[in-house]
């Protein structure tokens, strides 16, 4: 994909609802990738002060013992 194409494609706005281990994975999955944003609706007001506090927003652990982190655009 060109440049130019990239510019072309609209932003993905993606809303995980919820999901516990699965939603915060999904979410910092979708948000390795440019140009999408991502909510995270959770009724879990600790996930929200965590995420309000923490400079890297939420972090998930990848099955080769890595971490992959991502800022979410609203929690």
């Amino acid at each position: 994909m060109t440049a130019a194409r990239e510019s072309a494609v609209p932003p993905l706005n993606v809303v995980i609802c919820g999901g516990g281990r699965t939603g915060h994975l999904a979410a910092v999955l979708f948000k390795q990738i440019p140009g999408v944003c991502v909510s995270l609706l959770t009724s879990r007001s600790e996930v929200v002060d965590n995420h309000r506090r923490s400079a890297t927003g939420i972090t998930a652990l990848m099955p080769d013992g890595t971490a992959c982190a991502a800022r979410l655009d609203a929690v």
